[in-house]
């Protein structure tokens, strides 16, 4: 149906009036809304492998902000001065 109403100019008439904005716009903000997205996953995306990288780190007996050896130290990274966590 809408195959052969595309080749017909009286077909983009009709669709002219019956839209209440022009397609261009539409399509504008649908490619604002796209790239918008994706921005948004790559930041949730680095923020999530920043926030494992800091669980490993402190696992592994290293400073979450820096990665110093923490094994042998007590109270505070003497690298970065970041308060150590009790584990």
């Amino acid at each position: 149906m809408f195959g052969a109403l595309l080749g017909y100019p009286a077909a983009v008439a009709i669709m002219a009036q019956v839209l209440p904005v022009s397609v261009p716009i539409v399509l504008g903000f649908l490619l604002l809304y796209f790239v918008l997205l994706g921005w948004l996953y790559v930041w949730m995306a680095a923020a999530g492998a920043r926030e494992r990288l800091r669980e490993l780190r402190a696992f592994h007996g290293q400073c979450a902000s820096c990665g110093y050896d923490l094994r042998a130290t007590v109270g505070r990274c003497p690298e970065c001065g970041q308060a150590i966590a009790p584990r």
